[in-house]
Order: structure tokens, then sequence, then C-alpha cells
């Protein structure tokens, strides 16, 4: 079964573009590498990043974090550095 998924390979590392095949934990895929024609400019950029950013004002994913700091510190539950009493 051939299925075509596309991504960008930058040294050893696979960043899927959309959707990504789901892979067992260790399972032998083919890769062909294809040239793109050439990279967006930066006003496609800029505005793919204008859209996005307007998608992500509306969902407003933060909404209900009323106190930052307490929910950072949350977040990373820093451990006791070794050697250091507090």
């Amino acid at each position: 079964m051939t299925q075509t998924y596309r991504a960008i390979l930058k040294g050893n590392q696979i960043t899927w573009l959309g959707d990504r095949p789901e892979l067992g934990e260790a399972e032998e895929i083919d890769i062909v590498v294809v040239k793109s024609s050439s990279p967006p400019s930066q006003a496609e950029q800029r505005q793919k990043l204008a859209t996005i950013l307007a998608q992500l004002a509306t969902v407003r994913p933060f909404q209900k974090i009323h106190d930052p700091v307490a929910w950072q510190q949350e977040q990373r539950q820093d451990r006791a550095l070794p050697f250091r009493d507090s």
C-alpha cells in the first residue's frame, strides 16, 4: 500500500506538513526526496502567519488562565537543585 505524505527533512529530523502517517514505534518506511520548486516568499510567509494569528485570536486558547505566573509555575514544577537549600 502506497500513501504519500509531505514533510521537510532537516538533518535527521522530519517535520510533517499537514497529515502525518500513523506509524508504529519501529516501522520501516521509504523516503523519496523531491526538491521544491522555490521556497515561499517573505510576503507569502507573512500572510500565512497573519492568517494563523487571526485564527488563534478567535479561538482565545488562554482565556481560562487567570494568573499566568501561577500557571507557568504549575506547568514547570521545578525540581530542587542539588546542593542548594532552597
